[in-house]
């Protein structure tokens, strides 16, 4: 469900879509939007389901090292967490792998070759780009809609230009962070390949740049279903 204006009765509509699928009563919950806590939860309650928020604080999700780890967002560490176990369970090398999320934000994050989560970079979405970039500027809002990811040529009147910069320029960011995480892993151009997932709407205009990418679009999903499975056991898996 989109963020913007989401509200109890769209999360009533998609729990309800839910209960023909093992009857299932219970929702754990990942919110980085705190604003639109109340709203799920009570939807959650009015549609007969338990609710349990996972705390990036209070519920150890994965080994951290980085400064106020009360503070990371829950999303960056179950992604994190879903990556390691889905995609190297034996490990990903010396230097790690790194987790890139498209979506409302851009996040390029990295864990080392002892699993521990050591942060990364925190990046707008297009709605951001787009809206931040209009404040900035005074000029329109072009937010809205899904970006064109395939235009490369120039824009000739601002509207085109503004979202034909978002198209180049985002992804090129999300890349940037990448190598920059590769370098301080010590995973240079001429050693093995550093390891790396990408999740998130508009994931595929990212990897374009990347090097061998692991796409997972599923990957906060699963990163809540072993979490769950962790804390309760295999019936929620």
């Amino acid at each position: 469900l989109p963020t913007r204006g989401i509200g109890r009765g769209e999360i009533e509509k998609a729990l309800a879509g839910l209960l023909p699928l093992s009857g299932a009563r219970e929702a754990w919950i990942a919110s980085v939007a705190p604003l639109a806590n109340p709203a799920v939860e009570a939807a959650a309650a009015a549609s007969g389901f338990r609710t349990r928020f996972i705390d990036s604080g209070a519920d150890r999700i994965i080994e951290l090292d980085i400064e106020a780890p009360d503070a990371a967002g829950v999303d960056r560490l179950l992604s994190a967490l879903a990556a390691g176990r889905r995609h190297f369970p034996a490990g990903a090398g010396p230097a790690g792998y790194a987790v890139v999320q498209c979506g409302s934000a851009a996040t390029v994050d990295w864990v080392d070759g002892r699993g521990v989560f050591r942060g990364g970079y925190i990046l707008p979405g297009p709605e951001m780009w787009l809206s931040g970039l209009a404040l900035a500027a005074r000029i329109a809002d072009y937010s809205g809609g899904s970006p064109d990811w395939e235009a490369a040529e120039i824009g000739r009147n601002t509207r085109d230009a503004v979202r034909r910069g978002l198209a180049v320029g985002l992804p090129a960011a999300v890349a940037a962070a990448f190598f920059q995480i590769r370098r301080q892993a010590g995973a240079g151009e001429s050693e093995a390949p550093f390891s790396l997932v990408v999740t998130g709407g508009w994931g595929r205009a990212a990897a374009r740049l990347l090097p061998n990418p692991i796409l997972d679009g599923e990957l906060l999903l699963h990163g809540i279903r072993l979490f769950a499975a962790d804390r309760e056991g295999p019936e929620h898996g």
